[in-house]
């Protein structure tokens, strides 16, 4: 092989390098602000029904039996924010300590998501 062809071999690998770093750091999840509120909640009443937030800033939410959730999470303050996107809906909970608090429209805890340790 030619000394040019050589050269043109090497700097295509290296742009081909460059190219897959810069591919895998666009790639990558964003951290949390509050990295302490990342674990599982289990509502107290019904352990089957969870909500596990990720340190991606990504959530499951397991409301019932039959349904689930996945999507963005976002915290300020104690205010926790889930952006369920398949339904284009945002759930707002109160978090306190190790727990989340889930409210009716008339102000009312209707659920409480107890922390796993």
């Amino acid at each position: 092989m030619e000394m040019n062809q050589k050269r043109i071999v090497i700097a295509a690998c290296l742009l081909a390098m460059l190219m897959a770093g810069a591919i895998n750091a666009g790639c990558s999840a964003p951290a949390v602000e509050n990295p302490t509120a990342v674990g599982k909640y289990v509502d107290e009443d019904d352990h089957k029904l969870f909500i596990e937030l990720n340190s991606d800033g990504t959530f499951y939410l397991k409301k019932s039996a039959s349904s689930g959730y996945h999507g963005k999470w976002e915290l300020k303050a104690n205010k926790l924010r889930l952006h369920i996107e398949m339904m284009g809906l945002t759930m707002e909970l109160e978090k306190q300590g190790d727990t989340l608090y889930e409210f009716t429209d008339s102000g009312r805890v209707s659920k409480r998501y107890i922390k796993e340790k």
